[in-house]
């Protein structure tokens, strides 16, 4: 490592304009909502975290509250907020049929949605492949699960399973389930028998005709093979007899939660599970049949992400599924699904579009304040450090190290911006400092002004990315962190040992950072996750503040 300041410059600044990145200002709008952008695939993707905070969660947002319409965007989150919570983060639900023209007949030329939802924790439309969950709690999940309903009736039997939801099936043996949310006339054969269900309870039995389902009401059909054999077995609802809708899950190691989940949508594939890349899975097998979706296609997509700490990452890319599943697995996702893409691909923070759809959307996936707790600006109460970097946190703010804004959301990524803030923190606090900064040239930024930023430069230990630009706002890499906590490490005084690798376990993947990696892995400045750097994964606030106490601590000045 001989030289490393020497030659931190011109590395630093070769790399950082091969990865240059169109940046997506943070907003403080909201607590635990931080807008960003970042690499996937050579190409600019537009990131959104979101900390999943008490009284936050999840919800489906259907165009005008049906299965068989869409609407713009726009409308969508409006009549969302209506309801008396806020949407603090949006992206495009899953696929429907985007491609109808004229008037809408259901089911063949509608914007109908084509695979699960749930809402309220009842399953309103039938189809499963990858899904996403939100349970009462507003914990998310991914899996590939079956979602079904079942009809407890009072007779003892149940009627539903894999039969559809708010779906037509011409199959004579078939039973369906219509609701409200179907919002187009369904024509139901004379030759079946529809049985409506209100508050629980069978209403009225009468044959198939064209109906428009009333609110509050479902309307349970079978079709003419299936009402016969029902009816010689003695299994058939009744008018007056109970009827109860139930939500069941099958096929994962949490069925329980699946089953108990408030709302869900399907997407597809999806791209990591428990940590590692499944494009290729078995249960992604029928979403490639379509040769524009397969693996490593690439095209406008979206994408959701659930960290092992339950915060959420949505994003817009334009993509291979492969390419996003690596970008997760080195961002420390732990899983994650594709959205619907093309022209749908949307993305939404803090009152705007960072990515407008292309079309209206049948569903949007709208994160949500919802009054009970996500007011309070406490680390606690607003993403608050994890188990491990607490004590460190309140240490280094104790010091002095943290600025006010940063004390928050700390496990969401930290931007340039703010970890140079935190590293001048400390460096305000050596002596000798103003010193060496006055003998330094004044470096300036077209994209920012701040003093953290041009004292840092001034310093030597970070650079720009080219034409006289700093990307502020971007996320920060672990790579870059690497390079500025090795700098500012020599610049209070630690020599260089010569040369001396780390013990990481993905050498091949550290580059031109290669020696700042080393430098910081020998001198215990920063760990990696099972072995691995992650050179090109994201650095969160609580890591970044961790690793600028330490060698404060260690090195500095009290």
């Amino acid at each position: 490592m001989k030289g490393l300041k020497s030659r931190a410059a011109g590395l630093f600044l070769a790399a950082a304009v091969c990865a240059s990145l169109l940046a997506v200002p943070a907003s403080a709008a909201e607590a635990g909502v931080t807008a960003w952008s970042d690499a996937i695939g050579g190409r600019t993707a537009k990131i959104v975290t979101v900390d999943m905070t008490p009284g936050r969660t999840g919800v489906v947002s259907l165009a005008n509250n049906s299965v068989v319409e869409s609407a713009p965007a726009k409308g969508i989150i409006e009549a969302e907020n209506a309801k008396g919570h806020t949407v603090v983060a949006a992206i495009n639900g899953g696929f429907f049929d985007a491609y109808t023209k004229g008037a809408a007949v259901y089911p063949d030329n509608c914007p109908m949605i084509m695979n699960a939802v749930v809402k309220d924790g009842v399953l309103i439309h039938s189809g499963n492949t990858a899904t996403l969950g939100f349970t009462a709690a507003g914990k998310a999940m991914v899996d590939w699960v079956t979602l079904t309903y079942q009809i407890a009736l009072g007779n003892g039997f149940t009627v539903g399973g894999n039969w559809g939801v708010n779906t037509y099936l011409s199959d004579p043996w078939a039973i369906m389930l219509f609701d409200e949310h179907l919002t187009l006339p369904v024509d139901v054969p004379a030759s079946s028998t529809m049985f409506y269900i209100q508050n629980g309870q069978v209403t009225q039995a009468v044959p198939g005709g064209s109906i428009t389902v009333p609110a509050g009401t479902y309307v349970l059909v079978y079709n003419s093979a299936v009402y016969e054999d029902e009816r010689g077995h003695n299994r058939l609802p009744a008018v007056g007899m109970s009827a109860e809708v139930q939500l069941t899950a099958s096929g994962t190691d949490r069925d329980s939660e699946w089953a108990g989940v408030r709302e869900a949508l399907v997407g597809g594939p999806l791209l990591v599970k428990n940590g590692v890349n499944v494009v290729d899975g078995q249960g992604n097998q029928s979403f490639y049949s379509d040769p524009k979706q397969r693996p490593d296609g690439v095209a406008a997509r979206s994408f959701v992400g659930v960290t092992s700490g339950g915060s959420l990452v949505m994003g817009v890319a334009t993509a291979s599924f492969r390419q996003i599943a690596d970008w997760m697995v080195a961002n420390g996702i732990q899983e994650g699904l594709a959205m619907d893409g093309g022209a749908s691909s949307m993305l939404y923070a803090n009152g705007s579009f960072i990515q407008p759809a292309g079309r209206n959307l049948a569903s949007v996936l709208s994160i949500v304040d919802t009054g009970s707790g996500t007011a309070a600006q406490s680390p606690d109460a607003s993403g608050g450090p994890s188990p491990w970097a607490v004590a460190e946190v309140q240490n280094a703010i104790s010091k002095g190290l943290v600025p006010q804004d940063i004390q928050n959301s700390y496990q969401s990524p930290i931007s340039r911006q703010d970890f140079c803030r935190l590293i001048w923190e400390l460096l305000k606090q050596q002596p000798g400092i103003s010193q060496k900064l006055q003998n330094n040239a004044v470096v300036e930024f077209s994209d920012t002004s701040g003093e953290a930023v041009r004292s840092c430069a001034g310093l030597g230990i970070i650079s720009g990315v080219g034409e006289g630009r700093f990307e502020p706002d971007r996320n920060l890499k672990r790579s870059e962190a690497a390079k500025i906590l090795a700098l500012t490490t020599q610049l209070l005084g630690v020599a260089d040992r010569g040369e001396q690798y780390s013990a990481f376990t993905d050498r091949a993947a550290f580059g031109w950072a290669g020696q700042f990696i080393d430098y910081c892995g020998v001198n215990g400045i920063m760990n990696g996750d099972n072995g691995a750097f992650r050179p090109e994964g994201t650095f969160s606030r609580e890591q970044a503040i961790a690793t600028v106490l330490r060698i404060g601590s260690r090195y500095g000045q009290p």
